[in-house]
């Protein structure tokens, strides 16, 4: 994923970056997105405002050397974006306490989970929690 794992960890024992986000709960998903959202929301203006800026105008799409520069600026970005996929699940994990302190618990009522009280059992279905995490995640990809 772009860190090298630490060869100490036993193989079993590993968990992986989105194991670890959705472990963190409802929390740990919208920080995910909301990391996920701000990343894409700043980087994309600034990518293409850079291209702008060094070739002092956008590439003209319709000729084949612009197709070209645009793909060739997108592989690039892209590549960026990849490598850093590990620093922002990393500022998600850190952002989950607060998102949950200030976001998450402002829309939790006094009596908890408002899922948690549509089930006859007191809780919720481990396949309804996961369900939930991998639309936020999808969305926020």
């Amino acid at each position: 994923m772009g860190v090298k794992e630490d060869e100490r960890i036993p193989e079993e024992e590993r968990v992986s970056a989105m194991d670890k986000i959705k472990s963190a709960g409802t929390a740990g998903v919208a920080s995910y997105a909301l990391t996920e959202l701000a990343f894409w929301v700043i980087s994309v203006p600034l990518a293409v405002g850079a291209v702008a800026i060094t070739m002092g105008e956008l590439p003209d799409l319709s000729s084949p050397e612009g197709q070209a520069s645009v793909a060739g600026y997108s592989f690039a970005f892209l590549t960026f974006a990849r490598t850093v996929v590990p620093v922002r699940i990393a500022l998600a994990l850190a952002l989950t306490p607060w998102v949950d302190e200030n976001i998450i618990s402002k829309f939790k009522g006094k009596g908890g989970d408002e899922e948690a009280e549509l089930f006859d059992e007191g809780t919720v279905p481990s396949e309804v929690t996961t369900k939930r995490a991998h639309v936020l995640l999808m969305i926020s990809i």
